[in-house]
């Protein structure tokens, strides 16, 4: 069972998703954002393939994402209603996404994406995101932990030229 609630342009569902979950999100297809908490991430997975022709919906925030490490789940997410999403938000809860294998060495991006917050766990997560994201307006990263290494590919990785907002925080610091 899931609880829904709507707050002006922002609609909340929090739990299980059940049948009548998908019907009344598309009922409710004036909103513009979505918080989606307590989910595992094969259920959000299920659900990102629902969400295909909402025109306004441009905004998702992800609470609790509770992660199995399904692959492919972050390009999926910013890839949702036929990439019309550009502003994609995780909570503090670190995320270890498997990032999909490119095919001959051909980086997929997804111009889409103007707004992303998200707490990842390795610094090759945080340089394979620069290569995703493009023409990200603001970025915000929380990492489990930098390091040195951390700082190397910091330094090495490609330039967004439309980043207006870049905030990089890390809870444990080791540099040498």
């Amino acid at each position: 069972m899931y609880e829904n609630k709507l707050l002006n342009d922002f609609l909340i569902y929090s739990g299980v998703p059940d049948n009548s979950f998908h019907q009344n999100l598309l009922n409710e297809e004036a909103k513009q954002a979505l918080s989606l908490i307590n989910f595992l991430d094969r259920q959000l997975n299920l659900f990102l393939d629902k969400i295909t022709d909402l025109s306004q919906f441009v905004k998702l925030d992800v609470r609790n994402l509770r992660n199995e490490h399904e692959e492919g789940l972050l390009e999926k997410i910013l890839t949702a209603n036929n990439n019309r999403l550009k502003s994609v938000l995780f909570d503090y809860d670190p995320i270890n996404f498997i990032l999909s294998e490119t095919k001959n060495d051909e980086a997929l991006s997804y111009s889409n994406i103007e707004e992303l917050t998200v707490n990842i766990k390795t610094h090759k997560t945080l340089a394979y995101l620069f290569t995703l994201v493009p023409d990200i307006r603001r970025l915000h990263v929380d990492f489990d932990q930098l390091s040195s290494d951390s700082k190397l590919a910091l330094a090495n990785m490609s330039f967004l030229v439309h980043l207006k907002d870049f905030q990089l925080r890390s809870i444990n610091t080791y540099w040498s």
